[in-house]
């Protein structure tokens, strides 16, 4: 049987700890049938669903856009980074080195192998979550929790594939 994969995405900066949102999402998830998850392993919401998967020994492979992602950031961040791959199930690496358009190309992967999109996302029209959102929209259900509101919400997919009963956008 083939596995049932989600991808995740949400914002860098986010006001708060959303762990227990996170975990709600994976739950939603895991009630779906869904067995595998990626993520894309930016600073911010990916980084917190890796440490929850891991915590809570779910499977997921990192979506490495490219080997150098996190050479910019501060020695304590990229520690951080190294422990999460170290925890991932699977890795998988796109691209050797950052060029443009390589974020862009992670986002697209996930879509790709993915039956669900879970989010934290507030709504904003620009970024790459907003990017992740769009490109997964009518190929897939995405379940979104937006912090600043402090709810979750359904888009639904295409009503044949669905994996919710959904008679309004409330989840």
């Amino acid at each position: 049987m083939k596995k049932k994969i989600a991808f995740v995405t949400g914002h860098r900066y986010i006001s708060g700890h959303w762990n227990r949102e996170v975990n709600n999402l994976i739950d939603l998830a895991l009630e779906k049938q869904i067995s595998h998850f990626l993520v894309g392993m930016a600073l911010g919401t990916d980084q917190v669903f890796a440490e929850r998967l891991s915590a809570r020994k779910i499977p997921w492979t990192a979506v490495v856009p490219c080997r150098t992602q996190a050479n910019p950031w501060p020695k304590r961040q990229q520690m951080h980074y190294k422990k999460l791959l170290e925890n991932a199930s699977k890795q998988v690496v796109l691209f050797e080195e950052y060029s443009r358009g390589v974020m862009q190309s992670r986002n697209l992967y996930m879509v790709r192998h993915s039956v669900l999109c879970l989010a934290v996302y507030d709504g904003r029209l620009t970024g790459g979550t907003h990017h992740a959102i769009n490109a997964a929209k009518g190929r897939m259900d995405i379940v979104v929790f937006n912090p600043s509101k402090s709810s979750f919400r359904l888009i639904p997919g295409p009503t044949q594939l669905s994996l919710f009963q959904h008679t309004n956008a409330q989840v």
